[in-house]
């Protein structure tokens, strides 16, 4: 399951370096839009650095990046899923608002 699930997030190919910081945000929200996807239940734990998570709450807040100030060493952001109605009715997605992060993540208002 280990090897599945990193095959999940890294995608089909590994980044071609050096990356840009748009390029990796591009590559997060591709990669957390299909985690849902490939592990439609049971919980999926992601452990990473501190841009990929501010990325992570910006796609779950619908919100810019830029807005997401700090994300601190051992931040946390947990999120829920459910079936998506509409166009791709059935397939989960996550679930706008229902994003539980550790306090010292900070968010600007704007």
């Amino acid at each position: 399951v280990g090897g599945e699930l990193l095959a999940a997030f890294a995608g089909p190919s590994l980044p071609e370096w050096p990356e840009t910081m748009t390029g990796a945000m591009a590559r997060y929200t591709e990669s957390f839009q299909r985690l849902p996807t490939r592990f439609p239940y049971g919980h999926i734990l992601v452990v990473s650095h501190g841009d990929c998570v501010a990325q992570f709450v910006s796609m779950t807040h619908k919100i810019s990046k830029e807005l997401v100030y700090q994300v601190p060493y051992c931040a946390v952001a947990a999120a829920n899923m459910r079936a998506r109605h509409g166009a791709v009715a059935g397939l989960p997605e996550w679930i706008e608002g229902d994003v539980q992060l550790s306090e010292d993540i900070l968010i600007l208002q704007d």
